[in-house]
């Protein structure tokens, strides 16, 4: 869902904890896997133009992981 509304509004969507983020409801639509307690926690979304300035995808990173500890962090902006 944070693909298509990055699509859709043509705008970058950096998220620091999807399950504290208001306006996106993570928590019913994304369940965290129980074999391996894999959840996404920090997004970084953008929408790809192409030289007409169309949206043609969008990348999309997920959890960024910081050096020590090798912990969940926000995306830098």
């Amino acid at each position: 869902m944070v693909a298509a509304y990055a699509a859709i509004n043509q705008c970058t969507v950096n998220i620091a904890d999807a399950y504290t983020e208001a306006g996106f409801d993570f928590l019913r639509n994304t369940p965290i896997r129980s074999e391996d307690r894999y959840r996404s926690k920090s997004f970084l979304t953008v929408p790809m133009k192409n030289h007409e300035g169309e949206v043609i995808g969008v990348l999309q990173l997920i959890n960024s992981l910081g050096r020590v500890g090798r912990k969940y962090r926000p995306f830098r902006g």
